[in-house]
């Protein structure tokens, strides 16, 4: 795995490449039966058109394991903890969003399913940070993250991450 930190030019963030997700996109393929309607999985809504901003089914892992036997069971929840205990070794300035790392808090991974058409429009998260591990190959047309704030397009790269501020506007 490795982990590159970028600011310079743009949003902050940490891009995560040479994840070995072979195993998570098994356990992926076994949890698509019991995925859950968007109005389920906590989804953003259009303020003004009171609808749901996202079309696709997703589950959060902590209905599928116990909390505390997540990371020994579950592939997914593992590369979540390595890339959390890997970028918890790294060094940030002071004022970088990524010092929220340090201060741990439980959370239940939201594994997220999107079929042709499916769509996430634009939203910002509640939680401080935001992971996104791209799984699986790129057999479809779609799937890239696009921050509009920034005018940044971040393509879909398989078995590759990124980290970045949940307050970023991003779809």
């Amino acid at each position: 795995m490795e982990i590159k930190h970028e600011w310079q030019h743009g949003p902050e963030i940490l891009r995560i490449s040479k994840l070995d997700c072979r195993e998570a996109v098994q356990e992926l393929n076994w949890l698509t039966p019991i995925l859950q309607e968007p109005e389920k999985t906590g989804s953003a809504i259009d303020k003004e058109t009171n609808r749901l901003k996202k079309s696709n089914k997703a589950v959060y892992l902590a209905n599928v394991y116990f909390q505390e036997y997540a990371e020994q069971c579950s592939p997914c929840c593992k590369i979540v903890k390595q890339i959390v205990d890997r970028c918890e070794e790294m060094k940030f300035t002071p004022l970088s969003a990524f010092n929220y790392l340090y201060s741990r808090v439980e959370t239940s991974p939201l594994f997220s399913a999107y079929k042709n058409n499916d769509y996430y429009e634009a939203h910002r998260d509640s939680a401080k940070l935001t992971l996104l591990v791209w799984m699986g190959d790129h057999n479809f047309t779609g799937g890239d993250l696009y921050f509009p704030d920034f005018d940044l397009l971040v393509p879909f790269e398989p078995n590759t991450g990124l980290i970045f501020p949940s307050h970023y506007q991003h779809e």
